[in-house]
């Protein structure tokens, strides 16, 4: 594995009454993962995977008087996953195997070669691909006031989270030899008569794109009454929007539709 993983931060006031804070981070990393492609004997037959996760964020400080202060703050975060089969440079299912009506015939994400379960055998199991992308952005706004023994102070923030997504599985399709045929796994391997096979073609998009939203404010009062007793008083609402989906392509299994038949 190999990574790279630049910060940098910064302070500035640009104004008496104005304070600026900003930060950037990345990490990127590229690896080969062994165990998620099933501990694979054979040469080549890895899962290839990057990791790259960005996050900026910047924060305005602003000292309005001696007894308000206002607080800005942003955030963006962007974290990519990548996690394709070793050989995918090619419809290796079509174009060196023969198979034909699997997904690598209609996009290149599914380039790949067939999953072989050979009983007593080391399984090839080239997993399907998962390129997703996971990522956020987020304002906070908070207004800070003393006012003799009132310390008060009220905001906000919206937060929005987004996703996109493809997971596939045996997307080149999937050989089982037991030994059904000639009562030897391998046998039966070298004969290419498998117990079982199937194919996994797409038969709609092959991405997702949720989506959520969500947004809190509040209010509070921290009262000192007396020097001896002291009252925290608040309110806050929040609202958070069900999980959607960028083209409205959600779809759930209902077993009373149509009466359950």
């Amino acid at each position: 594995e190999q990574f790279w993983q630049p910060d940098f931060k910064i302070n500035y006031n640009f104004a008496s009454k104005h304070q600026l804070i900003g930060h950037w981070g990345l990490y990127d990393s590229d690896l080969l993962e062994w165990r998620i492609a099933n501990q694979p004997e054979l040469p080549n037959y890895h899962e290839f995977a990057k990791v790259k996760n960005q996050h900026i964020g910047l924060q305005e400080i602003w000292t309005i008087s001696s007894t308000m202060v206002n607080e800005l703050r942003g955030g963006i975060s962007r974290v990519g996953r990548v996690r394709v089969p070793f050989l995918h440079d090619k419809n290796y299912a079509r174009d060196v195997f023969g198979i034909s009506g699997t997904v690598g015939d209609v996009d290149p994400i599914g380039y790949s070669v067939p999953q072989i379960q050979i009983t007593g055998f080391s399984t090839v199991n080239p997993a399907g691909p998962q390129p997703r992308t996971d990522g956020n952005w987020m304002i906070v706004d908070t207004v800070s006031i003393q006012k003799r023994n009132h310390a008060l102070k009220f905001g906000g923030d919206v937060f929005r989270q987004y996703m996109n997504l493809i997971v596939i599985s045996a997307q080149a399709g999937t050989f089982q030899f037991t030994g059904f045929n000639t009562g030897n796994a391998f046998a039966d391997f070298l004969l290419g008569t498998p117990f079982t096979a199937s194919r996994a073609f797409p038969l709609g998009p092959l991405s997702m794109h949720p989506n959520k939203w969500t947004s809190n404010w509040f209010a509070q009062d921290s009262w000192k009454v007396r020097r001896d007793l002291t009252l925290d008083l608040g309110v806050r609402f929040e609202f958070t929007r069900p999980m959607d989906e960028k083209w409205a392509r959600w779809s759930s299994f209902d077993p009373d539709l149509g009466g359950g038949k």
